[in-house]
């Protein structure tokens, strides 16, 4: 038996509150349930959203990469037609638009990677880990606050 289940029991000293003490048990459970399924459809949601920008970051850098190698390539045969400070400029913005987009593919795969291991350990994500954004999960304590009261009402 668990403790809530023997407090409410133990509420109930005659047997006409019995049902109501098993009603408010049952209700309160429900509660819980629901509480624990919107939380684990935020973080699922959250996870989405990070993967989605690592995907997206991971796509972006290789397409730049791919651009830069192929000026890069065609720098000899652009240099005729063209002066070599606009192929230059022309190389050095895929360049850094692929550095750029490795680098936040590189925090978003890393901010995934961490919130695994934090869920594994069964401790929450450290501040920030799983989201840079106010009111996330992680970091907002009135809405862990409004989850529990609605829990325990």
């Amino acid at each position: 038996m668990t403790d809530a289940f023997r407090r409410a029991m133990s509420d109930a000293t005659t047997p006409e509150e019995m049902p109501r003490a098993t009603a408010r048990l049952m209700e309160s459970g429900v509660e819980l349930l629901r509480a624990e399924f919107s939380l684990a459809l935020e973080r699922a949601r959250e996870l989405s959203v990070q993967v989605l920008t690592a995907v997206l970051a991971t796509i972006l850098a290789a397409a730049f990469t791919e651009v830069a190698l192929v000026l890069a390539l065609l720098y000899p045969l652009l240099t005729r037609s063209l002066s070599s400070t606009h192929v230059l400029f022309g190389l050095a913005l895929p360049v850094g638009l692929a550095v750029a987009s490795i680098i936040v593919g590189a925090v978003a795969w890393g901010d995934i990677h961490r919130g695994q291991r934090a869920s594994l350990r069964g401790a929450p994500a450290a501040e920030g880990a799983t989201s840079h954004r106010p009111g996330a999960l992680s970091g907002d304590p009135t809405r862990q606050t409004s989850r529990t009261e609605r829990v325990t009402q």
